[in-house]
């Protein structure tokens, strides 16, 4: 097998892993940021609702006369003397109050209604002493509680902006202090590994030089076909261990993209056993 290293440079790493962080960083700001305008836009809506509600049952429980209406409401009074209007109600509305009152008790009750135009109001409608008091709410016409929500959302939003621009700032200061130590120990770790690389490549090889030196002398000598396969197996078994050292050094560097290379299993084994096979059968052992 063989496999080239394919090494990263340290400040690419360290550029994409503090890059990774600062954009996770900003992914939770940003999540967070949209939680919290989901839930001031909600509380603020309720708010403003409740607000809304509480204004019609005090004007219903507490009006006397038509003329001075809440803002951006009407009255309608009906007593003995009969009904009784704030200036400004729309006259389309008139059917759908009188249905109302028909239907009115000493509790106040607030419900939505559509006039023949399909515009919605609110009616807090209660009977009181002297007669029936209605307190009428145009929905659209709420523009200050719109506007309030509006001004809420785009500051928010501002805000939102800003903080997710800080957060992706510092937490791509805070990510590439947090990784420096982890490139300069890979740095660290690369220089170590190429200075054992030095110094066990060199042995290795001078060895490797002479047993194949030594294997040439003694094929061409006349000494047993036993010693002369003990030679060639020697240098093999010095090959495999060079092999076996070069696997070992690429595999020592993290950020070595190794290849891999498809191999035969059943000769690797042949091969082992072929090179013990001889000094085994000298021994005694294995097969004859």
């Amino acid at each position: 097998m063989s496999r080239r290293p394919a090494p990263l440079g340290d400040e690419l790493l360290l550029r994409q892993s503090s890059r990774g962080l600062a954009v996770r960083a900003s992914a939770l700001v940003a999540v967070a940021m949209l939680l919290l305008v989901g839930l001031v836009t909600v509380v603020v809506v309720r708010g403003q609702s409740a607000s809304s509600t509480a204004l019609l049952r005090t004007a219903a429980g507490t009006a006397d006369d038509v003329g001075d209406p809440p803002a951006g409401t009407w009255l309608s009074l009906t007593g003995d003397s009969g009904t009784t209007v704030s200036p400004g109600l729309p006259a389309d509305l008139n059917g759908v109050l009188v249905g109302l009152r028909r239907r009115a008790s000493q509790q106040v009750t607030i419900i939505q209604v559509a006039s023949p135009d399909g515009d919605p109001y609110r009616v807090a409608t209660v009977r009181r002493t002297r007669g029936t008091v209605q307190v009428v709410q145009v929905v659209q016409g709420l523009a200050s509680e719109r506007a309030e929500r509006v001004r809420l959302l785009k500051a928010m939003a501002l805000a939102g902006v800003f903080a997710l621009v800080f957060a992706l700032g510092l937490g791509r200061l805070l990510a590439r202090r947090a990784v420096r130590p982890f490139a300069q120990a890979l740095t660290l770790q690369r220089s170590f590994v190429a200075d054992a690389s030095h110094e066990l490549r060199t042995p290795l090889t001078l060895l490797s030089t002479r047993a194949q030196l030594l294997d040439a002398t003694v094929q061409r000598s006349v000494l047993p076909e036993q010693v002369k396969a003990d030679s060639t197996s020697v240098v093999q078994d010095v090959h495999r261990l060079n092999e076996v050292l070069e696997d070992l050094l690429v595999a020592a560097d993290p950020r070595s993209q190794q290849v891999q290379v498809a191999g035969d299993v059943g000769a690797l084994a042949r091969g082992g056993v072929g090179g013990a096979l001889a000094p085994a059968r000298a021994a005694g052992v294995g097969p004859p």
